[in-house]
């Protein structure tokens, strides 16, 4: 069984309990709230690298 694709809120969860810069922690406020397959889904909407 796979596990399924990370919410907005657990993207930011995730950046913020690992210490991500407040840049990237505010650029993940800043997306859609979706579902995303993985990170180069995220970067795509962000347009930033991965």
């Amino acid at each position: 069984m796979s596990t399924p694709p990370p919410t907005k809120d657990t993207l930011i969860e995730e950046a913020s309990r690992k210490g991500a810069p407040p840049d990237v922690v505010k650029a993940l406020r800043g997306i859609l709230a979706e579902q995303y397959a993985n990170r180069e889904e995220v970067a795509r909407t962000r347009r930033a690298p991965v």
